[in-house]
């Protein structure tokens, strides 16, 4: 069920940064990032819940797990290192798949997220992301 889940959660990720950039995710990056997702939530445990509040991006009390876990994929995706949003490598590993305007846009009003640890930072810019609609 964990897998199903996450593979659902990857999928829309990427329709919707696909749909709203008009380009088609190639499926290497598809099966990569599901595989991210698989390994985090093997790593780290949260309720199908709290899973399905991330994945619709719903503003809620968040675990401290729940957090980790949007840090783990982030860290795995190279969106963040060691809690650091990393907008280099964001443009440079996105652009290509979504647009360079696009991928400016998410960074410039992401950027300065920022939390107290990895996890509450990484929790914060998916709350940004999803507020954008970025995936």
């Amino acid at each position: 069920m964990k897998f199903l889940i996450a593979i659902v959660f990857v999928a829309t990720i990427v329709a919707v940064i696909a749909a709203a950039a008009g380009f088609e995710i190639p499926e290497d990056e598809m099966t990569r990032a599901m595989g991210i997702v698989g390994n985090c939530r093997d790593e780290i445990t949260i309720t199908d819940e709290e899973f399905e509040k991330l994945k619709d991006g719903e503003n809620f009390a968040a675990s401290e797990n729940a957090k980790c876990l949007t840090s783990c994929i982030q860290e795995e995706a190279g969106i963040t290192k060691d809690g650091v949003f990393q907008a280099d490598a964001v443009l440079a590993k996105f652009a290509p798949l979504v647009g360079e305007e696009e991928i400016k846009k998410v960074i410039e009003a992401c950027k300065n997220e920022s939390g107290e640890g990895k996890c509450e930072t990484s929790y914060k810019l998916h709350q940004c992301f999803k507020k954008l609609d970025a995936y």
